[in-house]
Parts: C-alpha cells; sequence; structure tokens
C-alpha cells in the first residue's frame, strides 16, 4: 500500500494451503530500498492488491519449473541475500 513495486519470483502454497509469494523490490531508488518488502514467503492476503489471475498465469506458464519448498527456499536465497 506505499506503493512499493515487487517482481514476484516464487508462488506456492503454505502449511495452511493458502497462496504465497517470494518478491524483490522492483522501484529501488526511488524512495523504496530492499527491504521495503519483506525478505521471506508472504500469503497474497497480505499483498495490497493481490492479482490472483496473474498469480495462476504465472504458475501456468511455468509448470515446468515446479520444485519442493526446500528446493524454493534455496533459489530464494539467491535472490534475497
Amino acid at each position: 500500500g506505499d506503493g512499493t513495486e515487487v517482481s514476484i519470483f516464487g508462488i506456492g502454497l503454505d502449511d495452511d494451503d493458502e497462496i504465497c509469494v517470494a518478491a524483490v523490490v522492483d522501484n529501488i531508488g526511488y524512495g523504496h530500498g530492499p527491504y521495503d518488502f519483506q525478505q521471506e514467503w508472504t500469503k497474497a492476503t497480505e499483498l495490497y492488491e493481490p492479482d490472483y489471475c496473474a498469480f495462476h498465469r504465472f504458475v501456468a506458464d511455468n509448470i515446468d519449473k515446479a520444485m519442493t519448498k526446500e528446493k524454493a527456499d534455496e533459489v530464494t536465497e539467491e535472490y534475497w541475500y
């Protein structure tokens, strides 16, 4: 809700089967920093305006890249840290 733009690079389900996303801040240098969005899996319901159609399209377009949560956590470290 503060104008922070993020790019989602991962979508999955948490232990409660709720949609979660992994994302990074896009507009660094325009009044936003890398820590304006948490560097952890975040429930879609916590986003300002979740776009569920885009989430489903992301999954459909990348179904061949599906992986376990453990592997996804390894990949996210490359983006976040």
